[in-house]
């Protein structure tokens, strides 16, 4: 899915724009306003769209190809797995030093 196309937007769009065609296709789309069938699932679309290009590190992110999903990986505890006293102090024989 293409959170710009979602929402009518180019991809240099401002927040504002972004903001203003959100709440135009919100209105449009709610299942309240929208008897269509498909209206509910259009409106979840907008509204998951607006949610990631709205949010600066999420539209940055969405923009550079860098999945969301994915956990970073913090150095500092991956350290810690090569730490020999934290295995000693999980029990574990320490092998290196």
């Amino acid at each position: 899915m293409d959170y710009y196309q979602v929402l009518g937007v180019s991809k240099s769009a401002t927040d504002v724009e972004i903001k203003s065609a959100y709440r135009r296709l919100a209105l449009q789309y709610h299942p309240d306003k929208n008897p269509s069938p498909d209206a509910k699932h259009k409106f979840q679309e907008l509204t998951h769209s607006y949610s990631h290009l709205i949010d600066p590190k999420k539209r940055y992110n969405y923009d550079n190809g860098i999945n969301e999903d994915e956990e970073e990986i913090d150095m500092n505890d991956l350290m810690a797995f090569l730490d020999p006293d934290f295995f000693r102090e999980l029990g574990f024989p320490v092998m290196f030093t």
